[in-house]
């Protein structure tokens, strides 16, 4: 299944085109003048497709591979108009309400999380943040993550002759596509001179050798014996920011960290600090009997 966003173009120049290239089913948004447009195209011996809701802003889907479970995909492309991203939220909400099994919603979602997603870091609006990390959760979605490049969105120059990018592009899920497939992955691939947008590729078998969402994450209370530790959680904390996003944010954060001063301990194989910290991980999992304790 192929699900192009901004298409720019009517909707019978799409379809004469995606047709040449072996697709017999077809589902679109006609662009506004020269903005907008959503088109959806799929091969029907491999998917049944029905089309539920067309909007300015999203195409929804009920899908069943062959021998499989039904499951929802919305595609969409929302604009960045705020009034008209509000009321794409507000459905999306409704619909979140209202879906009952494996749901996936995929596009240009023209918001980024966390501070990563953009190359202006920590100069980013935190507010924007805010919004869509409470718009996520309202409608109990997930990100399901991505391997390859970081950002999926090339912008325009800015006044210090750098170029912004940012990650607008996503998959998110809600719990029962988790658990239904939950071996799918997101890959982020190359992009085209014909875009300025990476094409995301949502896979619902992940090979071998990755892992879209990589370990869970887990604190380490190693962390704890590291002298710097206190000063980078001091530093590098988002204050008077929602919650989740000053986790998510701080996660990434000592991920790097982590990397960046353990795994070098780990390279030396005769260092006691990693042997005392091996040690120290061994005992805070292992069951201690309550007589020993007294």
């Amino acid at each position: 299944m192929l699900i192009l966003a901004e298409t720019k173009c009517e909707a019978e120049a799409q379809i004469a085109c995606l047709k040449n290239l072996g697709f017999d089913g077809f589902a679109y948004v006609p662009s506004v003048g020269r903005s907008g447009g959503l088109a959806a195209v799929w091969k029907a011996s491999l998917i049944s497709v029905s089309v539920l809701r067309r909007d300015r802003q999203f195409l929804h889907f009920r899908c069943l591979f062959p021998g499989g479970s039904e499951f929802m995909l919305t595609a969409i492309y929302a604009i960045l108009l705020a009034n008209l991203k509000n009321v794409l939220w507000q459905e999306l909400r409704c619909m979140s309400e209202l879906i009952t099994i494996p749901w996936c919603i995929i596009g240009d979602f023209n918001d980024v999380s966390s501070p990563s997603e953009s190359s202006v870091g920590d100069s980013i609006n935190f507010a924007r943040l805010n919004r869509f990390q409470n718009r996520m959760l309202e409608c109990q979605l997930s990100d399901l993550g991505f391997t390859g490049p970081r950002f999926t969105w090339r912008g325009p120059l800015m006044a210090n002759s750098r170029r912004l990018f940012e990650r607008l592009d996503r998959a998110l899920a809600n719990t029962h596509f988790l658990t239904a497939y939950s071996s799918s992955s997101v890959r982020t691939l190359a992009r085209t001179k014909f875009s300025d947008h990476n094409p995301i590729c949502l896979c619902f078998e992940s090979d071998s050798t990755s892992n879209s969402r990589g370990r869970p994450f887990r604190f380490e209370a190693m962390w704890l014996t590291h002298s710097n530790y206190n000063d980078l959680l001091v530093e590098k904390w988002l204050p008077n920011v929602d919650i989740n996003l000053a986790l998510s944010s701080f996660q990434e954060v000592i991920g790097v960290w982590n990397k960046e001063v353990f795994d070098l301990v780990r390279k030396s194989k005769n260092s006691s600090f990693w042997r005392g910290c091996e040690a120290f991980r061994i005992l805070q999992r292992t069951p201690i009997p309550l007589a020993s304790v007294i």
